[in-house]
């Protein structure tokens, strides 16, 4: 029973992340974007839109720009409100808990006094050798070999396909470990005050998330942020 709660508390961080939401969002404008040019496609349906249910004359691109956000509210609205993402989510959720079906747990402890940190994307899907983890580091289910997860300074859950165990990684590992958290981090990484691992961190190559794959998130928290302030 306790490696099944294991199992589901990877899979929740895993699907609660925001690395999901930066590429639910990416997806949507792509989404978004494509439904316009099939539509487009279809001009007489949308002069027909504008004039039967808009009162709108029809014929030219204003009219049948509008038909086309009649026709797309439905979908605009669910996404606003955050209905469709959380559906996306809690179908996330039971895939992941689907993928882990039959899965081993180990419970990962560092050894000669090294350490865990955490970032703010903790539960990353890894490919052993491999540099970067998660999805928006190329790293998805098919490919991965492991879930891994730090829990504390001195323990880290790995979910894989093999034996549930207690497994003490060495140093190299650890720093493995510790690189994914740093490459896959949104903004920010955790580690136990007076670690000691403040340089390491700094030395672990990554893009800013101004300038990476997260920026457009980057750029709306700032926003938000600076609007907060004003407030």
């Amino acid at each position: 029973m306790h490696l099944d709660r294991l199992r589901n508390l990877v899979a929740i961080h895993h699907a609660r992340s925001i690395q999901y939401y930066t590429l639910f969002q990416d997806n949507w404008l792509h989404a978004a974007e494509q439904a316009r040019r099939f539509w487009q496609g279809y001009p007489a349906v949308l002069d027909a839109i504008a004039t039967s249910q808009l009162g709108l004359p029809g014929g030219d691109s204003h009219s049948r720009e509008r038909a086309f956000q009649d026709l797309h509210a439905p979908i605009a609205k669910w996404v606003e409100t955050g209905i469709l993402f959380r559906a996306m989510l809690e179908s996330r959720y039971w895939r992941t808990r689907y993928w882990m079906k039959g899965h081993g747990i180990e419970i990962l402890t560092p050894s000669h006094g090294s350490e865990f940190i955490v970032g703010d994307i903790p539960a990353l899907t890894i490919k052993k050798g491999m540099p970067n983890a998660g999805v928006n580091g190329g790293i998805g289910y098919v490919f991965a070999d492991a879930i891994v997860l730090p829990i504390s300074p001195k323990y880290a859950l790995r979910v894989i396909d093999g034996p549930s165990r207690y497994v003490e990684i060495d140093e190299d590992e650890v720093r493995e470990f510790n690189a994914w958290q740093v490459r896959a981090a949104f903004s920010h990484v955790h580690l136990r005050p007076g670690s000691g691992l403040e340089d390491y961190i700094q030395l672990v190559e990554r893009p800013l998330p101004s300038t990476g794959v997260y920026r457009d998130l980057y750029q709306t928290c700032k926003a938000a942020n600076q609007r907060d302030r004003r407030a």
